[in-house]
């Protein structure tokens, strides 16, 4: 869970997951939210969200970052590390280059999970089509992957503007 929004922390997704003998990772926020469900406590793994963490399961490894998600309490990015392959998945963060570039040196990332939505005015809530580019460009991954587009109809934006801003972007 990359932070307590019910879309990232969905008791019913979560419950099948941990059901199945998996584990919930997520900032005090997330596993507080976890906890409120009586279930499977001692498979409730807190991560601090201010630094870089590690957690094992079985021959996957599960790296907690910051990241910049100003609208929630406490948040985390992930890379996902299994054979060989890292994928990042940065929940609602903000553009942040300081640490995409950080990520980026310290793993190398094939797939990139970037958020993309069209901001209401006065919110800063997504990556744009713009900040989603500059993510991909600082992280250097093989594939992107634009998520968040069509979840809230407030927010909807077209990912292949993104395509079309990489176009514009590259040498």
């Amino acid at each position: 869970s990359t932070h307590e929004h019910k879309d990232h922390c969905d008791e019913i997704s979560a419950t099948w997951i941990l059901e199945q003998g998996g584990i919930f990772i997520g900032p005090k926020s997330s596993c507080e939210r976890a906890n409120s469900w009586g279930k499977f406590r001692d498979r409730i793994v807190e991560v601090d969200g201010s630094e870089f963490q590690n957690t094992n399961f079985g021959d996957v490894i599960v790296h907690s970052a910051p990241n910049d998600d100003p609208s929630a309490l406490g948040s985390n990015s992930y890379v996902v590390s299994f054979d060989g392959i890292n994928i990042l998945h940065n929940g609602d963060s903000l553009y942040n280059s300081e640490m995409n570039r950080e990520l980026a040196d310290r793993f190398k990332i094939d797939i990139a999970i970037i958020n993309l939505g069209q901001n209401p005015p006065g919110r800063t809530w997504y990556h744009s089509p713009s900040d989603v580019v500059r993510a991909a460009i600082d992280l250097g991954p093989k594939i992107l992957v634009p998520h968040h587009f069509d979840k809230w109809d407030i927010a909807l934006e077209d990912p292949e503007k993104v395509e079309s801003v990489a176009r514009l972007s590259s040498p």
